[in-house]
């Protein structure tokens, strides 16, 4: 009776030692697994996977900001420039340049035709370009009333007159080829900045083209192009205001 009552007593400490030892290892892996279960019900809930997590955390940055990270680095200095471009409009300077450039016409005038109509536009404070426009604008209103003669252009002529010291002097200080007048020539040339070359280009002048081609095609004048057709109303004009 004892022996089996030992026996009995021993198969029951040894049934709960197993069954406390079962138990703790069943809790544990229960308590893990909860855990586990609870990490990946939050990470689905959050929409978010540990892996995606760790790698993708700075993508879903950038879409919440509509930039890649390649955008971002090569194109972080190109944003600015767009959101600021503008484009850049014509300036009244320009359209009036380019109109100028439309109605202007290239000739060649006498140089110290052009340097005495420029010293007399600056006394009528006009341009040049005005003042030859508004010399052809009344030499062929002239021309079509019958009021002007087309004489065609004149020919420089130089008579110097002096005693004879000042006229050794112009001898003097001439070259070999040079006449008295050529001397008076040169030196006006140098005071008043007379240009070097014939050619000039007018503002507005090509809007008279056509009644300038005109003129040149009448045969009842020796005015053989448009240059000296405009050369001849200049010198009209500076005439008759002298006369004035």
């Amino acid at each position: 009776m004892t022996d089996n009552g030992g026996n009995d007593r021993r198969r029951d400490i040894e049934g709960r030692i197993n069954t406390l030892g079962t138990g703790n290892n069943v809790g544990g892996r229960r308590s893990h697994g909860a855990d586990a279960t609870e990490g990946e019900d939050a990470d689905s809930e959050a929409g978010v996977t540990p892996e995606a997590d760790a790698r993708g955390g700075d993508e879903e940055t950038d879409r919440d900001t509509g930039v890649t990270p390649e955008a971002d680095d090569h194109g972080s200095e190109d944003a600015p420039e767009r959101e600021t471009e503008v484009t850049p409009e014509a300036s009244t300077d320009d359209y009036e340049s380019e109109e100028e450039d439309r109605s202007s016409l290239d000739i060649e005038i006498d140089r110290f035709v052009r340097a005495f109509a420029t010293r007399r536009a600056e006394s009528l404070d006009e341009t040049l370009d005005e003042y030859v426009v508004g010399s052809v604008k009344g030499y062929l209103a002239g021309l079509l009333g019958g009021d002007v003669e087309s004489p065609g252009t004149l020919k420089r002529r130089v008579e110097v007159e002096a005693d004879d010291v000042f006229g050794g002097l112009l001898d003097a200080v001439g070259e070999e080829e040079q006449d008295r007048g050529d001397v008076v020539v040169e030196a006006v040339a140098e005071a008043y900045d007379v240009p070097e070359d014939d050619e000039l280009t007018v503002a507005g002048l090509r809007d008279h083209e056509a009644m300038l081609n005109g003129v040149v095609a009448n045969s009842s004048n020796s005015l053989g192009d448009v240059s000296e057709v405009v050369q001849a109303a200049v010198e009209t004009r500076l005439i008759e205001e002298d006369a004035e």
